[in-house]
C-alpha cells in the first residue's frame, strides 16, 4: 500500500494479539486498581489512596507471607530450571522420547490440588517430614516442571545438537560432529584486522591480530606479493600467498555456509573477475568432512578493465581469509595489502 500504511492482513493479526494480552491482563490490573479504592470493597473507583497498603505492610502475618512467597519464587526458578534444562538435553539424547515427555507432562493435566494433596500424603505420612518451606518448595518444583521443560524444549528445538555441544565446551575427539558449530561460532566471533608480511613490508614486520595481540592471527601464517601485467584488453594482479606449511586456507567457494572463503576485494577499483586455483581436499582428525583448501603457494589473479588500475599509485587491496591446520582454526583476518604501480 502506497505511503507505508497498513495492510489489513498484517493490521488484523496484530489487532488480535493487542486484545488477546489485553485480555489476559485485565484481570490482574483491575485487582492493582481497585486496591487503591478508599472503600475497601471491589467496585470501580470513587477515590485513590494508599492506605490499604499500608496497613499491609503493618500486618505482620501478611509480610511473612511475602517474604516467604518472594524466597519460594527465587528458589522455584533456579531449581526448576536447572532441572528442565538438564532434562531436555537428556531427552534429546534418549532413545525413549515417548516415555519421557509423557512422563514428564503428566502432572500437567492433574489439577493443582491434587498434586498438592498426593505430595502432602507422600512427605508426611510416608516420609515422615514435618511441613516447611522445603517440603513447598518440592511442591512448587513439581508444578512448574513440566511448563519449564516444554518452554526449554521448545526453545532447543530450533538449536541443533552440534551447536549445544559446541556451548558445553565438548572436546572435538569425544563429539567430532560439533566442530562445524565451533568453528562457525569462532567465525562470528568477530574479524580481526591484520597486517601480513607483504613484499614491500620491512624484514621485521610481523602480523597479528591487533596491536598489541600475543595471541597467533591468521595473518602469521601466510605472506602476500602482488604484482601487475600488462595486456592489450585486460590489466591484471595476480596476488601470490604464501602459506606456512602446515597450515591451510579455505579455498574460494567455501565448503559449507559456515567457513570464511579467501577472497580479495580492492578499494575503488572495478574488478572485472577474479580467478582462484583449484582447491585441494583437506580432512582434519576432528572434522567429519573433507573440506576444499589452499595450501603453500597460492596464485590468485585479478582482472581489470585496460585503464582502469592507478599508473603512478599504490592500488589498496584487502585479503579475507581464515588460517587452520590440523587441530585449530584461528579467527579469520581482513589483511591489507599493496599493489606497486605500474
Amino acid at each position: 500500500m502506497p505511503g507505508g500504511g497498513f495492510f489489513p492482513f498484517t493490521f488484523l493479526p496484530m489487532l488480535a494479539l493487542v486484545v488477546f494480552v489485553l485480555y489476559i491482563l485485565m484481570p490482574p490490573l483491575l485487582l492493582v486498581a481497585i486496591s487503591f479504592e478508599p472503600s475497601g470493597f471491589v467496585r470501580p473507583l470513587t477515590g485513590f489512596t494508599f492506605h490499604w497498603y499500608d496497613v499491609m505492610l503493618r500486618t505482620r502475618g501478611l509480610m511473612d507471607a511475602l517474604s516467604k512467597s518472594i524466597i519460594l519464587a527465587v528458589l522455584t526458578m533456579v531449581i526448576t530450571t536447572f532441572l528442565a534444562l538438564n532434562a531436555a538435553l537428556g531427552y534429546r539424547k534418549t532413545r525413549f522420547k515417548t516415555i519421557v515427555i509423557a512422563i514428564m507432562i503428566l502432572p500437567i493435566f492433574l489439577p493443582g490440588l491434587i498434586q498438592g494433596f498426593s505430595l502432602s500424603i507422600v512427605l508426611g505420612q510416608f516420609l515422615g517430614m514435618q511441613r516447611s518451606i522445603w517440603t513447598e518448595l518440592a511442591g512448587h518444583v513439581l508444578w512448574a516442571l513440566p511448563f519449564a521443560f516444554l518452554v526449554i524444549l521448545t526453545s532447543m528445538s530450533v538449536v541443533r545438537r552440534e551447536t549445544v555441544l559446541a556451548a558445553m565446551g565438548a572436546s572435538l575427539h569425544e563429539a567430532p560432529q560439533a566442530w562445524p558449530s565451533m568453528l562457525a561460532a569462532l567465525s562470528r566471533s568477530g574479524t580481526a584486522t591484520a597486517t601480513a608480511p607483504t613484499s614491500a613490508s620491512t624484514k621485521g614486520e610481523r602480523g597479528g591480530q591487533a596491536a598489541g595481540d600475543d595471541l597467533p592471527g591468521t595473518a602469521e601464517k601466510l605472506t602476500i606479493a602482488a604484482s601487475i601485467s600488462k595486456g592489450k584488453e585486460f590489466d591484471e594482479v595476480t596476488v601470490a600467498l604464501t602459506v606456512k606449511p602446515g597450515w591451510h586456507i579455505n579455498a574460494n567457494p567455501a565448503s559449507f555456509a559456515y567457513l570464511i572463503p579467501t577472497g580479495i576485494v580492492f578499494d575503488g577499483v572495478k574488478l572485472q573477475s577474479v580467478r582462484y586455483p583449484e582447491a585441494i581436499q583437506f580432512k582434519a582428525r576432528f572434522a567429519p568432512t573433507a573440506i576444499n583448501v589452499y595450501e603453500g603457494k597460492v596464485r590468485v589473479v585479478a582482472v581489470f578493465a585496460k585503464g582502469v588500475l592507478p599508473r603512478k599509485s599504490s592500488a589498496r587491496a584487502t585479503l579475507t581469509t581464515q588460517a587452520c591446520d590440523d587441530s585449530v582454526c584461528l579467527p579469520p583476518a581482513k589483511i591489507p595489502f599493496s599493489v606497486p604501480s605500474s
